[in-house]
């Protein structure tokens, strides 16, 4: 067996923790809306239940839903729970770009675009897909920031520092950082066409991972 490439197989969840950021500011700057989390839409719709009509709330509470069932379809898919490195995860990536591209070509300038995004990024973000260990949630910071922050204080109470789940967590802040620049600056300049990117994103995630998959954890559980 060759050995495992860790810088390898980081690099390709740092590019998924990329895109789920970047799909989520485009989200962001279009609608005023994240599909990446849903506390705040959970929120802002028991305020609509409240103090709004029942078409605002009936919209805003279909956000979380739809991230729900993305979440449910892959669980679905995945539910072995153990990341192997099958074909699954590939293709699995590449249907995720044509919803995407299909979505920003029919449905652009409606509404439903924003449910089918946040559907996507629930698909993503609910993949069983695991390093060293760690549970990897590609598209929020809520949980990467928290546990960096533990890491450190945890070194800080007199405990060993984990440098490798530092390194774990501070790239995928970085990346997700990164993938929300770029998704601001694109949106600025290329607001429709900014869309299309996350479609060949799949496809060139999905290729890395089968080139990943065929030269070194072919039928490998890690």
């Amino acid at each position: 067996m060759k050995k495992k490439p860790d810088k390898i197989l980081l690099t390709w969840v740092a590019f998924l923790c990329f895109l789920g950021a970047y799909i989520n500011i485009m989200s962001i700057l279009k609608y005023n809306i994240p599909v990446s989390h849903v506390t705040g839409t959970y929120a802002k719709g028991i305020t609509l239940l409240f103090e709004g009509t029942k078409t605002e709330f009936l919209f805003i509470i279909c956000i979380p839903l739809s991230f729900f069932i993305g979440s449910m379809i892959s669980g679905i898919v995945f539910s072995s729970r153990v990341f192997i490195f099958g074909k699954l995860y590939g293709i699995y990536l590449y249907f995720l770009g044509i919803i995407v591209f299909l979505g920003t070509y029919f449905l652009y300038n409606k509404s439903s675009f924003l449910f089918l995004l946040t559907l996507v990024v629930g698909m993503q973000n609910g993949m069983f897909v695991s390093y060293n260990g760690n549970l990897c949630r590609t598209t929020h910071l809520t949980g990467t920031t928290t546990d960096l922050g533990t890491l450190i204080g945890n070194h800080l109470a007199g405990n060993r520092l984990n440098t490798h789940k530092i390194h774990y967590y501070f790239w995928n802040l970085v990346s997700s950082i990164f993938g929300l620049i770029m998704g601001y600056i694109t949106h600025s300049h290329f607001p429709i066409k900014g869309f299309y990117f996350p479609c060949a994103a799949y496809f060139i995630i999905g290729t890395m991972y089968f080139y990943i998959r065929n030269k070194y954890y072919k039928d490998l559980v890690i």
